[in-house]
């Protein structure tokens, strides 16, 4: 099959002919990749801010397709199903799986671009290519174990499908599962690129009374004001604090969301909540970067700050909601996917996105 694979960080993917052996161990699948969304952390993984998956990898990490085959003893899907293709493949089995805490399962953080087993399936003139985010979707075909991925209808349009894995369930599960936006909360977006887009969203559903996106693109904003924020803070503009003291009667929100992953803009969310106010970090930075808080922010005025990986998701439960709400009109993903290419030019997506001049790019093999 052909694989789009990083050889050095920085340097262009390069498209390969991989050997894919195929599923052979209970729980194993083969999909054939029919879509896969090009998100920030893939741009993490491009530029090296992810040291800890090995060299050569297949980056790629939300994403859809059709099952392909399947191994004996797996009981979650079966060939000719479409699935989301996640990198959230829990074991099912450790202590934070058995509370329901899929996304802090201490198996995935132990796996480093291999399967269940610490093997892998993907190898090049016969030597191991791993798979960055535990998923490597940047291909034409894949072996995932079956807890990795989500049955969906076929009527679900496959593009979709790809974005959900990640990119929607990050920022809506933000809202609903991270800070549990209550009706008439006012919250604030810093970043309105697609995870941002889908916080405003997931804002929205759960009834928040006032929504301010801030991003330096007038565009992105534009079609923040189109999923339903309420307010718009142009950050190349204006100043962002003040901004959102004024539009809030000098009070702050209740949650800010952080959705760009840099130290600076981390900082400036707690500006931005009121006393008693939490601050949500949604923004996927690379590894060892640093943000500074004076404590007293915190102690001294009941100030949150709240981490958020993956949307606090548990796929089994979240994925199928988010089906129904994109099904019922609550949910609207088409404005976020602005472009789409071939598989080949993925080189070219990556580099388009950390430009910010997209907010998704779709590859199709």
């Amino acid at each position: 099959m052909k694989a789009a694979v990083l050889h050095e960080p920085g340097q262009d993917l390069v498209m390969e002919d991989i050997r894919l052996d195929g599923p052979s161990r209970p729980g194993e699948v083969e999909v054939q990749i029919v879509a896969s969304a090009v998100c920030r952390s893939d741009v993490h993984c491009w530029e090296g801010g992810f040291p800890v998956y090995p060299l050569p990898f297949i980056p790629g990490h939300e994403a859809a397709g059709v099952v392909t085959g399947v191994a004996p003893g797996t009981t979650r899907v079966r060939e000719g199903d479409h699935v989301v293709v996640t990198w959230n493949s829990s074991c099912g089995e450790c202590w934070h799986c058995a509370r329901g805490e899929r996304i802090h399962c201490l198996g995935i953080r132990s796996r480093y671009g291999r399967l269940h087993d610490g093997t892998v399936r993907t190898h090049l003139d016969g030597a191991p290519v791993y798979r960055g985010m535990d998923a490597g979707t940047f291909c034409e075909r894949g072996i995932f174990h079956e807890n990795a991925l989500v049955p969906m209808d076929e009527d679900v349009p496959i593009e979709i499908g790809a974005m959900l894995g990640c990119t929607v369930v990050t920022g809506t599960g933000a809202a609903l599962n991270t800070a549990r936006v209550r009706r008439g909360d006012r919250v604030a977006v810093i970043g309105a690129g697609a995870v941002g887009l889908c916080a405003v969203q997931g804002a929205r559903i759960a009834g928040a009374e006032q929504i301010i996106a801030v991003d330096v693109s007038a565009d992105r904003l534009a079609t923040a004001a189109k999923v339903g924020a309420t307010d718009l803070v142009d950050a190349s503009e204006t100043e962002v604090s003040g901004a959102v003291a004024e539009l809030t009667g000098g009070i702050g929100v209740d949650f800010a969301f952080e959705v760009v992953g840099v130290p600076e803009t981390m900082e400036q969310a707690l500006t931005l909540i009121r006393r008693g106010g939490s601050v949500v970090l949604v923004g996927s930075s690379p590894r060892y970067e640093k943000m500074s808080i004076v404590p007293g922010i915190l102690t001294l005025t009941g100030r949150n700050l709240l981490g958020c990986c993956y949307g606090s998701a548990n796929i089994d439960r979240d994925l199928p909601r988010l089906i129904r709400y994109w099904r019922s009109g609550e949910l609207d993903l088409r404005p976020l996917m602005t472009s789409e290419r071939p598989l080949a030019e993925v080189n070219d997506a990556l580099a388009e996105l950390r430009a910010g001049e997209q907010v998704r790019t779709i590859l199709r093999p």
